[in-house]
């Protein structure tokens, strides 16, 4: 994602605007928490985190599932350290 780097807050629009339009497709949780988290929203985060987890159960996507509970749990542990 181009944006993330030089333009991070157009970058979460685009990701915000994914999850309402296309709120199945997994990949943005993931994108959408770590870009949350790098700014700073640790709450919306936790959010978009546990969502895209429970997507995963429902569409019984294992391979979504263990990326965003590792992640999600990465997430934790970082939560930890403040």
């Amino acid at each position: 994602m181009e944006y993330r780097d030089e333009q991070p807050a157009q970058a979460l629009q685009y990701l915000e605007k994914l999850l309402d339009q296309h709120p199945t497709y997994l990949p943005t949780y993931y994108k959408a928490a770590e870009l949350l988290t790098e700014r700073n929203n640790r709450t919306e985060a936790e959010t978009v985190y546990l969502r895209g987890i429970e997507l995963a159960r429902e569409q019984k996507n294992e391979k979504a599932f263990q990326e965003l509970n590792r992640a999600y749990r990465s997430f934790q542990d970082e939560e930890d350290d403040y």
